[in-house]
């Protein structure tokens, strides 16, 4: 290719340009940056390619091997030179694009892997936890009827039957006349008992109300505007019947929990008009979903608004 000379009339700037015949002339000066640069050479040398890059100079007459030499000049004759370094792969950029390629790869694989592993690894270790306490009602029983000294090694969730028969035991037996009247002795019994009675007659409220057929405690999942007006936040309705409160406030209010993300057991209970909820078509499942992901997890049936009024 050809190389050809210019100089700036305005800054008296001289460089050497590799240009195709065909190009136009250059005409903005690279140091003052005005369109003052007049060829003054055409040709003044050419660069061909055959065992390297040579140079053959019309003004000296001389030739040179610039590829083995290392030189070159003007601005362009170093981008050409550049050029046919990193097309042998001697600057780098190949061994560069190739780790960031590699790297790539590692952190695709390995977040697809952890996305399996993860849950498996928790949903693990919390089935272990449960398995492992349940197993300790296995101390209930004599030590000679237990399944380690029975089978003379230790068979893992044998609690967790024990313990569905024991639940299973004491439901049949609360459920009869006799059971009735054994369990409010000993209601009574501890109703005499000052810390104990405060502790065992709020946990048995809250329970009833929990799994009871009738209750309608965490039933719901509903929107409220959460800390302040015109920012909503996901809620649980717990209960409807705020008695003394609706006297005192004069308005028909609910009683609502808050949760905090990502850990719903600590929250904020609030009384709620009703007019200011909203009611959402979602499960409870999937609203701890979504809590518990702090929305990264959207169930597909939430994005519609049921009623602005909770009906009982």
């Amino acid at each position: 290719m050809p190389i050809y000379e210019y100089r700036c009339e305005a800054c008296d700037h001289e460089l050497e340009a590799i240009q195709k015949m065909s190009d136009p002339a250059l005409s903005e000066c690279p140091e003052c940056k005005q369109d003052t640069l007049k060829k003054i050479i055409s040709a003044a040398a050419f660069r061909l390619k055959g065992g390297g890059w040579y140079e053959t100079d019309f003004k000296s007459g001389g030739k040179k091997n610039i590829h083995d030499s290392g030189a070159g000049e003007g601005k362009s004759a170093g981008k050409e030179k550049k050029a046919s370094s990193c097309g042998g792969g001697s600057c780098g950029c190949h061994s560069s694009a190739a780790g960031n390629r590699a790297i790539s790869f590692l952190r695709r694989y390995l977040v697809a892997g952890l996305l399996v592993w993860l849950p498996l690894g928790a949903t693990f270790l919390v089935i272990n936890l449960l398995v492992g306490w349940m197993d300790n009602s296995l101390l209930l029983l004599p030590e000679a009827y237990r399944p380690d000294n029975l089978f003379g090694f230790h068979i893992p969730g044998l609690g967790v039957l024990l313990s569905l028969l024991i639940l299973l035991l004491t439901g049949l037996v609360a459920a009869n006349l006799f059971g009735r009247k054994v369990v409010s002795m000993w209601e009574r019994l501890l109703a005499r008992i000052p810390l104990v009675r405060s502790v065992y007659s709020a946990v048995k409220q809250m329970v009833e109300t929990m799994f009871a057929d009738k209750g309608r405690s965490f039933r719901k999942v509903i929107l409220v505007e959460f800390p302040r007006r015109g920012l909503w936040t996901l809620a649980f309705l717990t209960s409807e019947e705020s008695g003394a409160v609706q006297q005192a406030t004069g308005r028909d209010v609910v009683n609502v929990y808050v949760p905090t993300t990502p850990n719903p057991t600590g929250g904020y209970f609030v009384l709620v008009p009703k007019e200011d909820i909203r009611a959402l078509d979602m499960s409870v499942d999937d609203g701890l979903k979504m809590l518990l992901s702090m929305g990264a997890v959207n169930p597909a049936d939430a994005d519609g608004l049921a009623e602005s009024e909770v009906k009982p």
